[in-house]
């Protein structure tokens, strides 16, 4: 019997969320760092699988050769998590992933203490900031105010959004703009993605999540607590249909997102810590 690969894995595990919590579904990496024995922040792919399929508390992980580098020896027979990392599209139009092995630190003997400060790390920030306010209009997209909802319109690139105050909170804003400018990333003049979808087909399921795993990184990145939208429960059963489609689908989608996040984070003028 073949083994399943970490793409169908996580598609499976992020499927029974969906249908095991229906409405109540949070992305489990929301509001999480994971941080390499090496010092890097992961990132992408990364992130969604550590989050996903594992259980540990500690946060710091490292390949093999990396622990042992560092004085600390991995404990035999322990399990370890193949994170696949999105490569984009090869010379033959496919989309192409990388493997590498990592365990956590807490499989880890040998001279650990010196990690202690690497995972306590708390994303904790909901107050609304200039430094944020100010990155996000780097961006300079046309942000036009409306009464009731938020949107991203690609025929005229121009991006929707209710008045500040009647948000229930800051971070409820800052998720739902940058929910926003992760869909205006796809518009032709930037990342070329598909936004020709309609409500309930594929490739708007695949649109909506595209831009919601980037409105996680996004926080993520800028330290800022990330909440769902309120209607993402709304996409769910489109999104259910999608994986169970094609379980490729998700890690093609967080592959965008990084895309989409690592775009804007570079107008932003905001560094970005290389990972391992």
């Amino acid at each position: 019997m073949k083994n399943k690969g970490t793409p169908t894995l996580l598609t499976e595990k992020i499927l029974k969320l969906m249908k095991d919590n229906n409405s109540d579904f949070q992305m489990p990496w929301r509001n999480k760092k994971f941080i390499t024995c090496k010092g890097h922040y992961l990132r992408g792919n990364n992130i969604v699988n550590l989050a996903s399929l594992s259980n540990f508390k500690r946060t710091v992980w490292g390949t093999y050769d990396q622990w042992q580098a560092l004085d600390c020896q991995v404990q035999k027979k322990a399990k370890a998590v193949k994170l696949t990392v999105y490569k984009g599209v090869d010379d033959n139009g496919q989309h192409s992933f990388g493997k590498y092995i990592a365990f956590n630190i807490e499989q880890c003997e040998g001279d650990t203490a010196k990690f202690d400060s690497f995972d306590k790390i708390d994303i904790n920030n909901t107050d609304r900031s200039d430094k944020i306010d100010s990155s996000i209009n780097k961006l300079q997209a046309k942000i036009l105010e409306h009464p009731n909802r938020a949107a991203y319109s690609p025929s005229k690139d121009e991006i929707y959004m209710p008045n500040f105050d009647q948000f229930e909170s800051n971070t409820h804003y800052y998720s739902t703009i940058l929910h926003e400018q992760g869909h205006r990333t796809g518009h032709e003049s930037r990342l070329n993605r598909n936004l020709k979808g309609k409500f309930g087909d594929k490739k708007y399921a695949m649109e909506e999540l595209i831009a919601e795993l980037t409105s996680c990184f996004m926080c993520i990145e800028l330290d800022i607590v990330s909440e769902p939208r309120k209607d993402h429960a709304q996409y769910l059963n489109s999104w259910i249909k999608l994986l169970e489609d094609d379980k490729r689908a998700f890690n093609i989608a967080v592959g965008k997102a990084q895309q989409a996040t690592d775009y804007m984070l570079n107008i932003m003028e905001i560094k970005q810590t290389e990972v391992a």
